[in-house]
């Protein structure tokens, strides 16, 4: 069947379903190799270049050798394993293909329907306020595009009107189906982003943490279960003790190592943690942290990581206890954490030596560390000096003395082990930010922070960090709020609402909308499958079974019956000019007493034939005539009052 429907239909359909995946690819760029979606992309701005009439559609010939290329391309690119991630391509590309070829009505519906399977898509990798909200305008651009290809006559804003009301009645439907639908386990698991955002690195280069002070980017956000634990917060993420004189990185035997729950202490800090998603597996968590949260591993150190879900939106419980009493360290412990390249920064071991032989014991070596930094006018900057060759931190030590929290941390530890204490580098974040309403706390990535651990006799692990004597006020919360810091802090950050913060009515705004999206992702995340369990058996009692299966089928009866209804309703007889409804009446009247309206008889005529049949309703008819004749004939409107007396005439008439 060859496209009949009129151009300017056609036109819109083309450009809808263009800006749609041109859109909806963007949303998953994050995920899919980005070779891929420039591939896509170009597509979709070949079809848009054909909606606009710029170019002219290939070939069948060409299209079948494009799909070959781009199929090849697509399965060399992803592979076949990562199968979550090749059936989305393989939906983007046959969406792209199929729109760039398309010139029959049956094509374009297709595009339709695989473009709502596409947009369904999205919520594999992102479930926030935002992006339901985006869905929900693709789905009513998709069903009025539909719309379009059924019903050419019909103009866009109307198809649009017409999709956004069905879309709105099945959200009831879809509100009790996600109360009610047993909340199966996925069949599979997600890979998290293919390419690391900004963000903490297993391998810690401390002259390079300062890099994320630009970025805005949400990382997690916290909820205290009881009252909130005195400031500073510092949320250990991961534990960093082999030193190769450039960086930090984690051991192998703290990935492999996994630690047994320890009995929760009555002052232990609850806390429930929404963490973004992100590249790597380690999550958040105060002091000694443990969880009992499924797919979170409770690791080395008291620090946490996840099992699964990296490129989703994940919420986890937590508790912290105070350090674990490890008050001897084994033979493995001691030695990495006592470990240090040879002949590296030899003027820190010299400063080393020298604090050494001033201390009498570590406890004091600790507090002459801090003291060190004090007289020596060490400055915190989020703006460090470039430090290039060997022995950097020698040159941050004697040189610059201008450092970020990573060039700190770095060179505490290194100054320890030369002293022979062990210590070992932790990289976290530090404070965050309270809502206003002091519900939930936001940490940033601008928020990242690395400090020092030190092992001490009769303490076991001790948090040393620089920044609480060089930049104090840097503990008070989140860095956005360090009047320290605050010109460096926004000279520094990326354009964003919050580099505008200065501005109170955006502050406020953008405030706000973090509100909204907490309370929605905390809803959405928080209804698993024991909160679905304990509301059921609220409404439901114990045996829920057999009446949640009459619920969930009642409802959708429910629905149809409603949605059955709305269609009677949408059908009804729709009076548009004036007095046509009360004409319509009396047609019925006629009808009734055998006297219907017959063919070619106008209303003054059927009015003249009832008059001469109904005697005793003559009067009234007469007057319902000639009100008719003024308002049909004489005006364009119909006044209250008038309204008002046809309808005692209808009602004197049909008694």
């Amino acid at each position: 069947m060859k496209l009949d429907l009129p151009k300017i239909n056609l036109k819109k359909v083309e450009l809808l379903q263009s800006i749609t995946l041109l859109i909806v690819t963007v949303l998953f760029s994050e995920f899919i190799s980005m070779s891929f979606i420039a591939v896509i992309l170009l597509l979709a701005l070949w079809s848009l270049a054909i909606a606009l009439e710029q170019v002219k559609k290939p070939s069948v010939l060409a299209g079948n050798i494009l799909a070959v290329l781009t199929a090849t391309a697509l399965f060399l690119e992803i592979g076949i394993h990562d199968t979550v991630n090749l059936f989305v391509a393989m939906l983007l590309l046959s969406t792209a293909l199929k729109q760039l070829v398309s010139n029959e009505l049956l094509h374009f519906k297709a595009v339709c329907l695989i473009q709502l399977f596409l947009i369904s898509s999205v919520y594999l990798y992102q479930q926030s306020l935002y992006t339901s909200i985006l869905a929900f305008c693709f789905f009513i651009g998709s069903f009025a595009t539909l719309h379009l290809l059924i019903r050419p006559e019909v103009l866009l804003t109307t198809a649009v009107k017409l999709s956004a009301k069905t879309l709105i009645l099945s959200l009831p439907l879809a509100f009790i189906l996600f109360l009610l639908l047993p909340r199966l386990p996925s069949f599979w698991s997600l890979p998290g982003p293919n390419i690391a955002k900004t963000g903490l690195n297993e391998n810690i280069d401390p002259f390079s943490i300062s890099k994320l002070a630009k970025s805005s980017e949400l990382v997690f956000r916290v909820n205290f279960t009881d009252e909130a634990p005195a400031l500073p917060y510092y949320w250990r993420s991961m534990v960093h003790e082999e030193f190769t004189s450039q960086a930090w990185r984690i051991t192998n035997y703290a990935r492999a190592t996994e630690e047994k729950q320890i009995i929760k202490k009555i002052d232990a800090v609850q806390y429930e943690v929404i963490a973004q998603k992100s590249s790597l597996h380690w999550l958040y968590g105060l002091d000694y942290a443990q969880s009992n949260t499924e797919f979170v591993n409770n690791k080395y150190a008291g620090v946490l990581s996840r099992s699964k879900n990296l490129s989703q939106t994940f919420k986890y419980t937590a508790s912290s206890n105070a350090f674990k009493n490890n008050l001897k360290l084994n033979k493995y412990e001691r030695n990495i954490n006592l470990k240090l390249p040879q002949n590296s920064n030899p003027q820190a071991v010299e400063i080393a030596k020298m604090l050494k032989y001033k201390s009498s014991d570590d406890k004091s070596f600790y507090n002459n560390l801090l003291n060190y930094y004090i007289t020596n006018q060490f400055t915190y900057t989020l703006e460090p000096p470039s430090l290039v060759g060997e022995n950097k931190l020698d040159q941050f030590l004697i040189n610059s003395k201008r450092g970020f929290c990573g060039h700190y941390a770095s060179l505490s530890a290194f100054i320890f082990r030369s002293a022979g204490i062990p210590a070992r580098v932790v990289s976290g974040y530090l404070g965050g930010e309270i809502s206003p309403n002091n519900q939930y706390l936001s940490v940033y990535q601008y928020d990242a922070h690395a400090w020092t651990e030190v092992w001490l006799k009769d303490k076991g692990w001790t948090r040393f960090d620089a920044t609480s004597v060089v930049s104090p006020d840097r503990l008070n919360g989140s860095l956005s709020q360090s009047q320290q810091n605050s010109e460096e802090f926004m000279r520094n950050l990326d354009f964003g609402l919050l580099s505008l913060q200065q501005f109170p009515m955006l502050n406020w705004i953008r405030l706000n909308i973090n509100n909204i999206d907490y309370m929605w992702t905390n809803w959405v995340l928080g209804f698993d499958s024991q909160a679905q369990k304990g509301l059921l058996e609220e409404v439901f009692g114990k045996n829920i079974t057999l009446k949640l299966t009459l619920a969930i089928l009642g409802s959708i009866s429910l629905f149809l019956f409603g949605f059955y209804c709305f269609v009677l309703w949408q059908k009804r007889p729709k009076f548009l000019k004036p007095l046509e409804k009360e004409y319509h009446q009396v047609q019925c009247w006629g009808e009734k007493n055998n006297a219907p309206l017959k063919t070619g008889m106008t209303p003054q005529t059927y009015f003249k034939y009832l008059i001469a049949h109904f005697n005793n309703k003559a009067p009234f008819l007469e007057q319902l005539l000639a009100l008719y004749i003024q308002v049909r004939y004489k005006q364009s409107e119909c006044s209250v009052k008038q309204q008002k007396q046809a309808k005692h005439l209808i009602k004197m008439i049909t008694k």
